[in-house]
């Protein structure tokens, strides 16, 4: 039996407080699935909207802005929600410290921000993207505050509460995203949507968690001293960003401005299809990992669990994505996005690989191995700039995506290792677990990919349509068998804790 399958059938001989993780853990991906449905449902409305309405070049501004963004997102994320969720027993006093810290530092990152607006219009000969990061950098301190209050109501498994917050936000950001878009504002409508949107998720969040934050109380030598306690969790949430954006900052000058759109609209658009998972990881995970600090083996155990299920759940949603997507695209947008087509393909091959590295990055966290786990992202970023240009100096806009999917594979596997040598001393059996994880999905993708499902892209209409959902359905029978045929043990195992759950309701 390998250890996959010895971890997921040893849930049902655990005690009560493992199968209460894991009905956490059920529960928890179940309200971040509902909120993340009602938004990623408005998102796509949304995105067709303004797929017809917003221009080519206004996404390539989108993207650069994005860029800069994520250079300030450990001003909006300093990751002290994780530290707050990672010190759990003393959240009480930390609390008021830990959010007027996150607030204060936020009111830097603002300032920095500003200043990257006007480096990156002269930079990138782009004026309006100034005006767009001033906007946003307003919103910078209430976004850093709120994860400190999003972390008390994870400690105490509130998910519903959390996503309730989640799908007010949603309701109004895309109600303001497309009222503003229809006023005119272009470039500038993200950012003024953001900033409504973040506002309202903070009085939200407020109402929720009872809390109530200390924005300014905390002195400068105290900032000094929480900064210094809170430097690598600080970092580590720097080099997150950038390890999934520093593509962007050779992009930018190799590609031209329409490519770019190209580029920032299918990354957008898979990365609005697969954020149910990709959050739920984060939301979810973390708490419930950290929960079980000092006992290495059934972190262990936890992860290997759930990584199984994140990789089966992954992968079907990634083949839809490659069996539609192109005849979706061109029906949704009457072919103005045809181009993307093989940048979702390629994105949509690679991000089941991507959600293994997350579940090995929440690990790490949640044992507080912020070096190791530092060290990692930094990998990742390197890795993926110098793919990236690799890839668009040899074939432009689809090298360039060829390159970043190379490295969201190469460095989710890296991590998966670390995370397994970090746990148990050893990377034995990783190679055989993760082969018969992927294997289903690998075939089935390449089956939609031998099928050419690219060419359904021009001239798309009701048949097209039908060829492509009965090859889509296809891979997906194909895709199960496979899965059982590999992976019956695991799937046995998690049917029977599903039951066992029911069973306590």
């Amino acid at each position: 039996m390998s250890n996959l399958e010895a971890s997921i059938r040893s849930v049902s001989n655990e005690e009560a407080p493992r199968a209460s993780y894991a009905r956490s853990a059920s529960i928890g991906m179940l309200w971040v699935a509902a909120a993340l449905g009602v938004g990623k449902l408005l998102s796509l409305i949304s995105q067709i909207f303004l797929g017809h309405v917003l221009s080519v070049e206004t996404y390539a501004i989108f993207g650069m802005a994005s860029t800069a963004v994520a250079l300030t997102a450990g001003f909006q994320n300093p990751n002290v929600g994780k530290a707050l969720i990672q010190s759990a027993t003393h959240f009480p006093e930390l609390f008021i410290r830990y959010s007027a810290f996150a607030f204060q530092f936020g009111l830097i990152g603002s300032m920095f921000l500003i200043i990257l607006g006007w480096v990156f219009a002269e930079t990138y000969d782009m004026p309006q993207l100034c005006a767009v990061l001033v906007i946003t950098g307003l919103s910078v301190p209430l976004l850093s505050v709120n994860t400190t209050l999003a972390a008390g109501l994870s400690l105490s498994y509130r998910f519903r509460d959390i996503n309730t917050v989640d799908i007010k936000r949603s309701l109004i950001y895309y109600f303001a995203l497309v009222s503003i878009a229809l006023l005119g504002a272009e470039a500038l409508t993200m950012a003024v949507a953001m900033l409504i949107a973040n506002v309202a998720a903070h009085l939200l969040l407020l109402r929720q968690s009872a809390l109530l934050p200390s924005y300014f109380k905390l002195r400068p030598r105290d900032f000094a001293i929480t900064l210094g306690t809170l430097r690598w969790v600080i970092l580590s949430s720097f080099l997150a960003a950038l390890a999934m954006r520093s593509d962007y900052f050779v992009l930018g000058k190799m590609l031209n401005m329409e490519e770019m759109g190209y580029y920032t609209f299918a990354i957008m658009l898979v990365a609005s299809l697969t954020l149910p998972i990709s959050t739920g990881i984060t939301q979810v995970f973390l708490p419930i990992f950290a929960r079980l600090q000092g006992d290495e083996q059934a972190l262990l155990r936890e992860v290997q669990r759930f990584s199984a299920a994140i990789v089966i759940i992954g992968s079907v949603l990634c083949l839809l994505m490659l069996g539609m997507n192109a005849v979706l695209i061109h029906l949704l947008w009457g072919g103005k996005w045809d181009l993307t087509h093989f940048v979702v393909n390629a994105l949509a091959m690679a991000m089941p690989f991507r959600f293994l590295g997350m579940i090995a990055g929440v690990g790490l966290e949640a044992i507080g191995r912020w070096r190791l786990r530092n060290g990692l992202l930094a990998f990742e970023a390197v890795l993926l700039s110098t793919f990236a240009a690799i890839g668009a100096a040899l074939g432009g806009l689809n090298g360039a995506i060829a390159g970043t999917v190379v490295q969201f594979v190469v460095g989710s596997f890296v991590g998966f290792y670390f995370i397994r040598r970090v746990l148990c001393g050893r990377v034995g059996g990783a190679a055989a677990m993760t082969l018969r994880l992927y294997a289903p999905f690998v075939a089935a993708g390449a089956m939609l990919l031998v099928l050419s499902p690219s060419r359904h892209g021009t001239g798309a209409g009701p048949q097209t349509l039908a060829l492509a959902a009965s090859e889509t359905l296809a891979a997906l029978v194909l895709f199960s068998l496979l899965t059982f045929l590999l992976n019956r043990t695991v799937l046995v195992a998690a049917l029977n804790l599903v039951r066992q759950w029911i069973a306590r309701r």
